[in-house]
């Protein structure tokens, strides 16, 4: 028997799992988990590059970078990336990062240091970029 494609439904997508209610603690943990550092305040090192983050997205630990901040170049020359971001930027799903994409320009979606495995299957920091990724979250505890 066949079927007419127009009254085909498709299947819903699944729904994300559940960010709890303190976004923050939960983007602590999930950058934790991708080699991401979330501190108050980090002491500047040799190397490092600092940049404000437009935004920052606890399910995945990431931070979303636009304008001169999202430069690629700089932040490949860096060991290590300092990001500043206030509180009130974190949200829950990358989903909610649709505002400020679209009034952005340039983005780069950050989430962890670099690292690979590419040579004799060992994890290697720091080939294709900075060697680690700091997070400070102002107005955090």
């Amino acid at each position: 028997m066949l079927i007419p494609l127009h009254t085909i439904e498709p299947e819903p997508e699944p729904a994300p799992p559940p960010v709890p209610e303190d976004v923050v603690a939960h983007f602590r943990e999930r950058a934790a988990v991708v080699g991401g550092e979330v501190t108050a305040s980090a002491e500047a090192r040799e190397g490092d590059r600092r940049v404000r983050a437009t935004a920052a997205v606890a399910s995945t630990g990431s931070v979303l970078l636009t304008g001169d901040a999202a430069a690629r170049g700089p932040l490949m020359d860096a060991r290590r990336i300092v990001v500043e971001v206030d509180e009130g930027a974190v949200v829950r799903y990358p989903q909610e990062l649709a505002p400020a994409l679209a009034a952005a320009g340039d983005a780069l979606i950050l989430t962890g240091a670099s690292r690979t495995a590419d040579i004799e299957k060992r994890i290697v920091r720091g080939i294709h970029g900075p060697e680690a990724l700091v997070v400070e979250i102002a107005g955090a505890e």
